[in-house]
C-alpha cells in the first residue's frame, strides 16, 4: 500500500541527505569513494568512511569473500539498522521487504543489468518512446585516459555507466583539474556496486565512462526537477520530486 511506498521514499531521502559535495560542485554518494577488495585481503576500508552502507565492509572484513549463499546476512543487518525490525525474506509483505527480495531472487537479471546501464538503456528508451527523450551523448570510453577533451564542448556531464552518483558536472572545461578528475574516475571504474549494496544487476556491467549534454533549468527556474515514479501493479502511487540547484 501507499504507506509502504512512503517508507521506501524515506530511505531515498535518508540516502540523499548523506550525499557529499564533490568535484566541480557535483554530488556523489557517500559510499562512492570506497574501494572494496573483490577477493578479500588486509586492505579493507574503515567502515566509518561510509556514511550510509558500512555493512558490506564489516562482513567482507570478517569473511574475506561474501559468497552467494551469504548475501542475505548483510542485507538483513542493513535493513535492521534502518527499520529497527527484522527483514522477512521468506514471506515479504512490505514494499522494502519485496525490494530486498528482488535484489537476491528476482528474475530477468539480464534485463535489469541492461536497464541499470546508463549507456545501454539509452537505446532501450529511444526505441520505445523516441530519442527526443534521451539525453545527448558526446562520447563513450573504456577508461579515463581514452577521453579526448578537446572534442567535448565547454559544458558537459561526465559519468560512469554503473552505480549511483559516479558523475561530475563540468560548467567550464578550462577549470578542470585533470589529475584530480582522473584519480576520481579511475577509482569509480574499479568499484562494483553489487559488492556494496547487493544490487546484483550491477554484477556483470561492463564499466564505461560517458559524456553527456549538461542539463540546465528552464528559463526563470533556479533548479532542475528530478521526478521519480513509484509504480505499484502498473499504477503510479507516489511521485516525489527532488529539486537540484
Amino acid at each position: 500500500n501507499l504507506s509502504d511506498a512512503d517508507s521506501g521514499a524515506m530511505i531515498m531521502i535518508i540516502f540523499l541527505k548523506g550525499c557529499l559535495k564533490g568535484l566541480d560542485g557535483h554530488f556523489v554518494s557517500p559510499y562512492s569513494s570506497l574501494t572494496l577488495p573483490i577477493t578479500g585481503g588486509d586492505n579493507v576500508p574503515d567502515p566509518r568512511d561510509d556514511l550510509v552502507r558500512p555493512y558490506c565492509v564489516r562482513f567482507r572484513a570478517r569473511n574475506q569473500m561474501i559468497t552467494e549463499d551469504y548475501y542475505p546476512e548483510p542485507l538483513k543487518e542493513w535493513y535492521y539498522q534502518i527499520h529497527h525490525t527484522a527483514l522477512d525474506l521468506e514471506h515479504p509483505q512490505l514494499f522494502n521487504e519485496k525490494i530486498c527480495w528482488l535484489k537476491l531472487y528476482g528474475e530477468n537479471i539480464e534485463l535489469k543489468t541492461m536497464l541499470a546501464d546508463k549507456y545501454k538503456v539509452k537505446d532501450w528508451v529511444g526505441n520505445r518512446i523516441g530519442y527526443d527523450y534521451v539525453v545527448q551523448t558526446y562520447g563513450v570510453w573504456d577508461c579515463f585516459d581514452e577521453i579526448v577533451f578537446d572534442y567535448l564542448p565547454n559544458r558537459f556531464a561526465l559519468k560512469c555507466n554503473h552505480g549511483n552518483g559516479f558523475n561530475v558536472l563540468v560548467y567550464d572545461k578550462k577549470k578542470i583539474d585533470y589529475k584530480c578528475l582522473k584519480k576520481q574516475f579511475d577509482e569509480w571504474m574499479h568499484i562494483n556496486p553489487a559488492y556494496k549494496t547487493l544490487e546484483l544487476q550491477y554484477m556483470n556491467t561492463e564499466h564505461k565512462i560517458l559524456a553527456e549534454m549538461l542539463l540546465t533549468p528552464d528559463e526563470g527556474d533556479m533548479d532542475l526537477k528530478d521526478y521519480k515514479f513509484f509504480v505499484f501493479e502498473g499504477k503510479v502511487k507516489l511521485l516525489p520530486c527532488r529539486c537540484v540547484h
